[in-house]
């Protein structure tokens, strides 16, 4: 029996370090009983990942009127484990693919609830998009991460949060190979903080995110483009993203409310302390062991509003904005930070790559090589009438609006850039949808046709005249197909 901070622990094999306990368990000699308090130290228990189950039994303290003592049963679950994965995937970029992965765990690795994991994974993703067929991509990669059930910072040890917050350190790297174009590298490492204040927030805090980016072995057909287009010194070169970032969400108490709210949002700055240390002298102008490094400040808002009509009658909708700064050695933000929009989660009746920046129109050159179609900004507003149809198969309707715009006019000319006319280049869509709810998931199929192409010029921009359902052509242009699991939003 070892005491620790007035909480008696009885651990005869010693698998846990005793200050774990008294860290997760907020009763105190002397406490009032509070049933919140109780149904916390609880959470906070089984927060720690490494109990099979916890039970809790109060008694009469010995000797002393109108007091209890509480006792807490800890099960362990099992330390190690190796796990293996296989399944598929539809994601928002139009890719679908195959993935499958191999994880060890260590639940208890320095006996104070520490999670060590070692996970590799390899995916095959295929693309339906036309400008990218035959363009498939294979992945490779291999992540570590430990993670402390604490805040390893100082400050923080003695708040008193719903579950324990961990602090994780992660290293990864990715090896991409674009069928026909180039090889990806990403090397990773992150120092991340995570808690939560209530059950409904839940707060990230990563003071450190260090990300190495490359591309090589280069096909005949890409090195053609770059001879061509000087546009693709920009697309390519070696990156250093050093960053820190914040994310915040929180949702409403209970999803059986009439009214469900949720709210997230996320900061993250770059290459601010590399720009004071080694200046730079304009657009990519400035190394680091070889890279460019990325200055930038980005920001994004996603709220979202559900409000139940009638029984199993849902309307959903939600607003997402996004906003940037590139500047000194950033003429724009890294293709992987940028903000994409069009697919399955986002404007259902635009494909991937298609749509925006802005009112300009990528080339099929473009949206083929470019590591991805993005933006220095975003607006997206969705709104969805989720209704039963037959048994477990739902049904809906719906409608987006929304594109992305430049900061500059070095990738996509002028008509990419965000302007006071802004709104005035917002695409619209709407369609109908399938979904099928078999518990564990969501299986998804909407339909959806643009109503206002804003690559178009102006005056011609809304569709409705061009309707022609007769028309296989108009059809084969215009009807968008998309399947996914789980709801857009």
């Amino acid at each position: 029996m070892v005491i620790k901070d007035n909480i008696h622990v009885d651990d005869a094999e010693k698998k846990f370090k005793p200050v774990i306990f008294p860290r997760a368990i907020t009763y105190r000699p002397g406490n009032l009983y509070s049933l919140p308090e109780q149904n916390k130290s609880i959470s906070r228990l089984n927060s720690y990942g490494v109990f099979r189950f916890i039970r809790s039994e109060f008694k009469p303290a010995p000797g002393k009127n109108n007091m209890l003592d509480v006792y807490y049963y800890a099960n362990p679950s099992q330390r190690k484990k190796l796990q293996g994965e296989l399944g598929g995937f539809f994601r928002s970029n139009n890719y679908n693919g195959a993935q499958v992965s191999v994880a060890w765990r260590d639940r208890n690795l320095f006996r104070g609830a520490e999670l060590f994991t070692i996970k590799a994974t390899g995916s095959l993703e295929l693309s339906v998009n036309d400008s990218l067929e035959k363009n498939n991509n294979w992945r490779l990669g291999l992540e570590t991460s430990l993670a402390f059930p604490r805040f390893m910072v100082p400050g923080f040890s003695r708040r008193n949060f719903a579950s324990m917050p961990t602090t994780r350190i992660v290293v990864s790297y990715d090896w991409v190979r674009h069928q026909d174009l180039y090889t990806e590298y990403f090397a990773h490492t992150r120092y991340e903080l995570n808690w939560s204040d209530t059950a409904t927030k839940q707060h990230s805090l990563v003071p450190l995110s260090l990300t190495l980016y490359n591309t090589a072995d280069y096909t005949t057909g890409l090195n053609a483009h770059l001879t061509s287009d000087v546009r693709s010194e920009y697309v390519f070169p070696s990156v250093i993203n050093a960053a820190a970032s914040y994310h915040y969400f929180v949702t409403t108490s209970s999803p059986r409310k009439r009214n469900v709210f949720s709210f997230q949002t996320n900061v993250e700055a770059s290459g601010s302390l590399l720009g004071l240390i080694l200046g730079n002298n304009g657009q990519f102008s400035t190394k680091i062991a070889g890279a460019y490094f990325t200055q930038y400040v980005r920001g994004d808002a996603d709220l979202r509003y559900t409000r139940k009509i009638g029984d199993g009658l849902f309307w959903a909708n939600r607003l997402i904005v996004g906003v940037s700064y590139p500047y000194g050695n950033s003429a724009f933000l890294p293709f992987n930070r940028q903000f994409i929009i069009g697919g399955a989660n986002s404007l259902r009746g635009f494909l991937p790559r298609q749509l925006g920046p802005g009112s300009a129109e990528a080339t099929s050159t473009q949206q083929t090589v470019y590591p991805q179609i993005g933006g220095d900004y975003k607006l997206e507003l969705n709104s969805e009438l989720r209704f039963p149809f037959m048994g477990r198969l739902k049904g809906a309707v719906f409608a987006d609006a929304g594109n992305i715009w430049m900061k500059d006019s070095i990738l996509y000319s002028q008509k990419g850039v965000l302007s006071s006319s802004f709104y005035k280049e917002l695409a619209i869509d709407a369609g109908v949808g399938l979904r099928l709810d078999i518990t564990l998931l969501v299986i998804r199929l909407d339909v959806a046709v643009p109503f206002y192409k804003p690559w178009l010029p102006i005056g011609d921009r809304w569709t409705f005249n061009q309707f022609d359902l007769g028309d296989s052509g108009w059809r084969k242009e215009n009807f968008v197909v998309n399947l996914a699991i789980g709801y857009p939003f």
